[in-house]
């Protein structure tokens, strides 16, 4: 430290380790056993979770549990940590009296199509998820409005990709729209290295999507690392070429293209069933 005291560190592995996330589920999923174990009523498997340091307990365990991570060492957050009432939170979920209440998080301006299908997608999650509303259809319809018909990119209901807006196979065929392949299309997709050939005596509706490929960029090793450790100052003691971990390409953030996929889809609107296809707000918007 600057003041001269000597601070030892007791780390045994560290984040973006690989090995460290198991560890430490490791280590809490005991801690946790033997605060249920202490409280006399035993241990089932049903009565622990652990993901990394997400802890899920019964209610009656926190009094033991709460020491023992304190006596391990561990300091508990009490801002993220929900230890009585109806509400619960663990791994990016939120649930209120057991009902899932977790809302969408819009972190970006809306400065393309991609931006306008994630929220218009988001939407219609929650709708189908009977968690939506008139005030959610009428931001839906105002939302895809600004996307010309000609230009949209339309998906299964299955697809977890916001490079199009997910429909519902009814939408698809009142618009016109056949998501089928006869097979001298289905040829001639083959030869432009857009369809698998072991895809083409499929008898499944075909989706097709862009997606998004990571350039590389390629080298002497210098460059590459200059490309890697940009604004990373390097010490004598550490020569660049060895700290080159690819000997051919390196990618960059941001530095990304477009490709088109085509592939089978086994049912258009996937596990969705009709009721819940019937919530989608594409079906009562006009634009």
């Amino acid at each position: 430290m600057a003041d001269g005291d000597l601070i030892s560190y007791d780390k045994f592995s560290a984040m973006g380790n690989g090995f460290t996330f198991p560890l430490e589920s490791l280590v809490f999923w005991a801690i946790a056993k033997a605060a249920a174990l202490e409280h006399g009523k035993g241990y089932r498997k049903s009565d622990i979770a652990i993901y990394g340091d997400d802890i899920i307990v019964r209610q009656y365990v926190v009094p033991h549990l709460l020491p023992a991570l304190s006596w391990a060492g561990f300091t508990i957050n009490a801002r993220k940590s929900f230890l009585a009432g109806p509400f619960k939170e663990s791994c990016g979920k939120d649930y209120l009296f057991g009902n899932d209440v977790r809302p969408f998080y819009l972190k970006r301006e809306l400065t393309s199509y991609a931006d306008i299908y994630f929220v218009c997608n988001s939407i219609s999650r929650l709708c189908m998820a009977q968690r939506g509303g008139v005030g959610l259809h009428s931001a839906f319809s105002a939302l895809i409005s600004q996307i010309p018909r000609a230009d949209r990119i339309y998906l299964p209901l299955g697809d977890t990709s916001d490079l199009g807006l997910i429909v519902p196979f009814e939408s698809m065929t009142g618009m016109g729209l056949r998501p089928f392949l006869s097979s001298t299309e289905k040829l001639r997709l083959v030869k432009r290295g857009l369809l698998r050939s072991e895809d083409v005596h499929s008898n499944s509706i075909y989706s097709w999507s862009p997606l998004i490929v990571a350039k590389t960029f390629k080298g002497r090793a210098a460059v590459r690392c200059w490309l890697s450790l940009d604004k990373v100052e390097v010490r004598p003691e550490y020569p660049r070429d060895a700290l080159v971990i690819s000997s051919g390409t390196v990618t960059r953030r941001n530095a990304t293209s477009y490709s088109i996929s085509i592939r089978p889809v086994p049912s258009w609107d996937g596990q969705y069933s009709q009721s819940e296809v019937g919530l989608h707000p594409f079906i009562w918007c006009r634009n």
